[in-house]
């Protein structure tokens, strides 16, 4: 059941961002060189005992993560009644990170291993995306193809600081 609906909001995903993003500004997939390798474990125990090619493991409060050094995003399972410790769910970590593996991979634009640092600029871009991403696509299969759900954080944290941002300047119209 867990694979299954996994599965499905991976789909969406993709099908978001090649809506969002344009299929003209994705690459085709052209063998398994190319496709995405998502690795979903059975148990936090598992995940955080899998060491990446780099050395290193999963950050303690991470319930997923994408390695854009081996091209590999990795998630558990959480046991019944536990989530994950930021908060989120399983799918909505699941389409963030998976978020950033597509536009690293399957974008045209991007620039395939090539870490891009907090200084960075375009970094925090990439991730109000994902964020963007994950808020939008966890109902799609509920509601369609649609990017205008007032309901999820991204889109109402936006609302609030735009009429913060009107009410700023209307006290002071010098800003």
């Amino acid at each position: 059941e867990t694979v299954g609906r996994c599965l499905r909001n991976c789909e969406w995903t993709v099908k978001a961002l090649t809506d969002l993003l344009g299929a003209e500004a994705i690459h085709p997939l052209e063998g398994d060189r190319q496709r995405l390798d998502v690795r979903l474990h059975a148990s936090e125990e598992d995940y955080r005992s899998e060491e990446n090619p780099a050395g290193g493991y999963p950050m303690p409060w991470s319930a997923g993560y994408f390695s854009p050094l081996e091209g590999v995003s990795r998630f558990f399972v959480p046991a019944p009644g536990l989530g994950d410790p930021l908060g989120r769910g399983l799918f909505h970590v699941l389409s963030h990170e998976l978020t950033h593996h597509f536009v690293e991979h399957r974008w045209k634009c991007a620039q395939p291993g090539v870490p891009r640092p907090l200084e960075i600029r375009g970094y925090w871009c990439v991730e109000g995306l994902a964020r963007f991403v994950e808020d939008q696509v966890v109902e799609m299969d509920v509601r369609g193809m649609r990017f205008d759900d007032p309901t999820v954080p991204s889109v109402d944290s936006a609302a609030q600081a735009l009429a913060k941002k009107a009410q700023d300047r209307a006290a002071r119209p010098e800003l």
